[in-house]
Parts: C-alpha cells; structure tokens; sequence
C-alpha cells in the first residue's frame, strides 16, 4: 500500500473581486456579493478573498491592484481569481488597435481619468510566473 504524505501547506490562493458601479446601480455590488458568498461556501477564508466596490477613478482601481500585487508578489504558485463587474470601453478605431478598457462613469469617449484598459490592470497586477490567473470580466 503506497502512502502519499499528506501537503505541507496549501498553494496560495486569493480571490479579487471588482464592482465599478455608475452612481445609482446596485447589480455590480451584487454581483460582488453573491461572488464572496459562493467563494466562502467552497472554502474561501475571508482573508482570502478581497474587494473593491465602487472605484470611482483610475487612481482607485490601479492602486486596488497595486495593493494586489504587493501581496502575490512573492507565490511561486497557485490561484489569483479576478472578477470585474462593470462597464467596458475600448479605444482606438479598428480591432488591429483597439484597446479594451473598463468605464468608469457614462461618458463616452472617456477622458482619461475615467478609463482603465485592461493592458494596465495586467501590467499593475505583474503576477508571478507559476501563478495561475482566472479572470472572468462582466463588462
């Protein structure tokens, strides 16, 4: 009978959860709800699953993910599950140069400040090698 010895310690994981409401919708915040509640019933401890609801500005959300990558900077391994509720956008005019973006405020085109292209939140986040990334983005 082989026994195998039982894991040390468990791969690292962390659950990202991003709401980028317009002022007066409530679904995102929801969405983020119900997503903490679903992770926590499959075994997510709270310190494992962090949010941000309402990210009004590119400042906000870039320095959430900054705050991300500041913890998964060291793993080796494991599980970065990111979802995003929110608005998307896009710059540029064909799909050679478009870039996709979240919007954060119904104005269109976005100034600057209102947008974050997902090229950003990739380079803000820079997970590790080893680290397996889940994103799955409702915009």
């Amino acid at each position: 009978m082989l026994v195998q010895a039982a894991p040390t310690s468990a791969a690292p994981r962390l659950a990202v959860l991003i709401a980028l409401p317009w002022p007066g919708e409530t679904a995102m915040s929801r969405d983020v709800a119900a997503a903490q509640t679903a992770l926590q019933r499959r075994g997510f401890t709270r310190s494992e699953v962090i949010a941000l609801d309402g990210g009004r500005s590119r400042d906000a959300v870039l320095g959430f993910l900054g705050g991300v990558r500041q913890r998964i900077r060291g793993w080796r391994e494991g599980d970065l599950f990111i979802l995003v509720s929110g608005h998307g956008t896009y710059k540029g005019t064909t799909v050679a140069d478009a870039r996709p973006g979240l919007l954060l405020s119904g104005r269109y085109p976005p100034p600057p400040e209102l947008a974050v292209y997902w090229d950003e939140i990739f380079l803000a986040l820079d997970v590790p090698a080893g680290v397996r990334a889940i994103l799955v983005p409702d915009t």
